[in-house]
């Protein structure tokens, strides 16, 4: 076997371990790194091991979402990694997170190695191994030629089974570990190198330990780097001193990672540069900083948590925020687009009610089927017979103002005074069969504070301490005491038995000087997800009340905000009335071509100038034409002749990504919508929601829409680059075909060129088109000029006879 193998070397290398004392540690103050090559982020994994500690804190699924949002789109596992998950479990976890698993530390054991190979082919691994090497070891010559020997059969199984290559990974002691092989003083490290099939068996060479043996990593790498396709990339102080190493931070050790880093890039075939740090302490600033040295890409920040998650019969919004729009279209409109949104509770302010008699409003909210559970209204004591009586025909279930009652917080006396008088107005409340009297605050109620009992305490904390549960209950404007510096979420775990209402509201500014900045929620620097976390477990909340005071843009607030409180989507307006298009002007239009010459065969106008122009066959009658867009309405035309459209109707919201295909394979063309990597598809022309959801892909993908297998079904594919991911199915999962076609920086089209009933691509630069009849890597079919460089392009079935061809807007 040595005869066969040892080609691949040139000589021993020196082990300046076996033949020196240990190197000095560098001084405290030796000089920073040199700079490094950058590593694309493809090439980049992280050894899960390094992350024990933190996955134990967190869990591994958030963990893993993190590396995702860092940048990280490899890991390399461990066993511990894999845990109760079966493999199509963890690779469909992965999958969701967009994070690829080339490599693991697995078992390598001969006996279960087909269990193995199953498993790591469905995780999606390219090479077989583990954190050590295949046994017998190396704690002799004989084992160590034994170990070669089994690498060999392992490999050569792996490779034969589709997977990859075997790797072993090395620690100090396969280089501090010498035999006399062929006559030659060699490491264990270089007889497995030397005694091994390079066409099945590579090496994961860890540069620290590899250092920490003494040896030259650069030096080694440069001679038998043809032999090392995996690198742990580790850092460390310590470095060939006594005992273990002192692992580090990426940068912040010995390790000469600049010109081991350069020797690689040079000399050695590596796939995967694999971070690795044993057990970190700081897992998640291990990775930050560790992805940012070796890319030179800014890590990702995390996105904020998600809020739990409100009962759509537990929300409200407070009418104060939407002044502004109420005053642009009138109380009845917004109440009734809050209705469509999915509203079922207002809380009205003393404006809201205007003219409108008790009886009177209360059959415009019953109309639109709105409750109005409380409100911000008249508290004064000598007219509460008749504030009980309005608001009790209106429906309410609390009783309150936009602050608290008479004489306020001026003094301490003047506190004391207003819990005496939230008491009585409480009783007053209950007796009548209405409900609790409740207090809002600002921020004053917390900043001001008095002695109280012995104890300083705020105004808020004195008016809970004076008042009757029974009686009295309190609206916490979380904003407003998170501005006041309150840690709301440890006053809600306190107070929380006293707290019955809750404005959930949104700023910037907080805690700064002057007022808060409100926002839409989630928008700001409210910790809204702690705080209604808080609610849900320690307060009696029965309504969760929107708020953003005189909203600038009150539509979008509620409508966003409904979204962020619920979790569901918000429902669609009615589609306005629209005018008719716009008559055709002379020289502006569409120019379609039923052929591949250069002269129009259909040349006419269509909607307005600034629409989004989509392609479908709305009717099924196996010709292409054309929609127009604005916001989330549509107008589709039935023919290539202009005038008015055919069809007209509302889908998704104004700020979506549209595709069109024909999802079911009916031969009508539908609309669906895209949200970062979901998308919800349609099968009818109809407002209403989607009949189909998945998820596919990463968010930031270019997304195209074809039929890949001629099925007649449209189905997706993404675009990263000139690389494209084809699905045949309208499934969550992972590409049925992959291919590279045409420059990262084309225009990309997709159609039938030749009627074969299958979709391919063609890409465009300037005017210029090089169309591609299969889905294929390969040179184009066709090679055309066609319009203007400037033009927008447009590709349909024009004529009906089966063949994609294109069309320009001008």
């Amino acid at each position: 076997m040595g005869a066969a193998f040892a080609s691949a070397l040139v000589l021993p290398m020196a082990l300046s371990a076996a033949s020196a004392s240990p190197a000095e540690p560098e001084p405290a103050d030796a000089p920073a790194q040199a700079e490094h090559e950058l590593i694309p982020v493809e090439d980049v994994s992280i050894q899960m091991f390094s992350l024990i500690p933190w996955v134990g804190d967190a869990g591994l699924e958030p963990v893993l979402g993190r590396l995702s949002e860092i940048g990280f789109e490899n890991i390399e596992p461990f066993g511990g990694t894999f845990g109760d998950y079966t493999a199509e479990e963890f690779r469909e976890l992965t999958d969701g997170l967009g994070l690829n698993v080339p490599s693991s530390h697995y078992n390598t054991d001969e006996d279960t190695f087909d269990e193995t190979l199953e498993f790591v082919e469905t995780v999606g691994q390219e090479y077989v191994g583990s954190g050590g090497f295949a046994s017998p070891g190396i704690d002799s010559y004989e084992d160590t030629l034994a170990t070669a020997e089994a690498m060999n059969r392992l490999g050569q199984r792996s490779v034969e089974a589709g997977v990859g290559k075997f790797f072993g990974h090395n620690h100090d002691g396969e280089f501090t570990t010498t035999y006399t092989h062929n006559g030659v003083e060699m490491s264990a490290w270089e007889i497995l190198v030397a005694e091994t099939n390079p066409e099945y068996v590579t090496f994961e060479l860890d540069i620290a330990w590899a250092a920490h043996a003494g040896i030259d990593v650069a030096d080694l790498i440069e001679e038998h780097g043809e032999r090392i396709e995996l690198l742990h990339i580790k850092d460390a102080t310590n470095v060939a001193g006594e005992g273990r190493p002192t692992f580090t931070n990426l940068g912040e050790g010995e390790v000469d990672l600049p010109g081991i880093i350069a020797a690689a890039q040079e000399h050695a075939p590596v796939a995967y540069y694999v971070l690795e740090y044993d057990m970190a302490p700081e897992g998640e600033d291990f990775v930050t900083t560790g992805f940012e040295y070796l890319t030179g890409q800014e890590a990702g920040e995390p996105a904020p948590p998600e809020p739990e998650l409100i009962p759509v019969e537990d929300v409200s919004i407070q009418m104060f925020s939407l002044t502004p729009w109420v005053g642009d279209v009138g109380l009845e409109p917004v109440l009734g687009r809050l209705a469509e949104i999915g509203f079922e509770n207002i809380e009205p302010f003393g404006g809201t009610f205007g003219d409108y008699t008790a009886e009177e409003f209360r059959e415009l909210t019953d109309g639109l089927g709105l409750s109005v559970p409380s409100s911000h209204y008249n508290t004064d004591e000598a007219s509460f017979d008749e504030t009980l009586e309005f608001v009790e025909t209106v429906g309410q279930e609390y009783v309150g103002s936009g602050g608290f009652a008479s004489p306020g917080i001026d003094s301490y006396e003047d506190t004391l005074a207003t819990a005496e008088a939230m008491n009585r107005l409480g009783q007053r409340s209950v007796d009548a069969g209405v409900g609790k009297f409740f207090g809002h605050n600002h921020d004053g109620e917390f900043t001001t504070t008095y002695e109280h009992d012995g104890v300083e305490m705020s105004a808020w904390e004195i008016l809970v301490a004076e008042t009757d549960p029974e009686l009295v209950t309190f609206e916490l404007d979380v904003a407003w005491a998170a501005h006041a510096g309150v840690d709301v979420p440890a006053l809600i775990e306190e107070h929380g038995d006293r707290i019955e209402l809750l404005h959930i509201k949104d700023a910037t500014n907080v805690g700064g000087e002057g007022r808060p900045t409100f926002t839409n929620l989630g928008e700001g620097e409210v910790d809204l997800p702690g705080i209604i976390a808080a609610a849900q477990e320690h307060a009696p909340v029965a309504y969760y009340v929107l708020e953003y005071d005189v909203a600038a843009d009150g539509e979008d607030f509620v409508t966003t905000g409904f979204e962020y409180l619920t979790g569901q989507e918000a429902g669609q307006p009615e589609p306005p009335v629209e005018p008719e298009p716009v008559p055709p002007t002379p020289g502006r239009g569409f120019y379609l071509n039923d052929g591949w010459d250069i002269w129009a065969d259909h040349e006419f106008s269509f909607g307005r100038p600034g629409d989004d122009v989509l392609v479908g066959d709305w009717d099924g009658d196996g010709s292409d034409t054309l929609a127009v867009r604005r916001g989330n309405a549509y107008y589709l035309s039935n023919n290539l002749y202009g005038g008015n459209a055919d069809v007209e109707l509302t889908y998704g919201r104004a700020s979506d990504e549209v595709l069109v295909g024909d999802w079911d394979g009916d031969g009508v063309d539908t609309f669906a919508v895209r949200r970062g990597n979901a998308y919800f598809l349609s099968n009818s022309l109809t407002s209403g929601w989607a009949e189909t959801e998945l998820n596919y892909g990463r968010s930031g993908d270019t997304v195209l829409v074809g039929d890949w297998n001629a099925d007649g079904v449209d189905t997706f594919a993404v675009r990263r680059g000139n690389s494209y991911f084809l699905s045949n199915s309208l499934t969550s999962g992972w590409a049925d075909a992959e291919l590279d076609y045409g420059h990262a920086s084309d225009e990309v089209y997709v159609g039938d060129w030749d009627g074969n009933g299958t979709d391919t691509f063609a890409v465009r630069r300037a005017n210029s088109f090089f169309v591609n009849n299969s889905l294929t890597s390969t040179n184009a079919d066709i090679e055309l000029d066609y319009g203007r460089a400037s033009d927008e392009v447009f590709v349909g079935d024009w004529n009906g006879d089966g063949v994609d061809t294109l069309g320009v807007r001008r």
